[in-house]
């Protein structure tokens, strides 16, 4: 997966949408994409706590 710099002003937020292409050879179930940003803590924030969101879906 490629990485994506964004400039985001103080308090600012941005709405990121990625593609994703599973393989056709994973197996059915339940499954969690994370996303997270700033991994390496590189930006000093008031709020440290908010880099992550994860989402659960189904492969059919």
């Amino acid at each position: 997966m490629r990485n994506r710099t964004l400039r985001l002003k103080p308090d600012a937020s941005k709405n990121v949408s990625v593609k994703v292409t599973l393989p056709d050879t994973l197996d059915h179930g339940a499954y969690t994409i994370v996303a997270r940003v700033d991994t390496a803590n590189a930006v000093v924030e008031s709020d440290e706590l908010n880099n992550e969101a994860a989402s659960e879906g189904d492969v059919l």
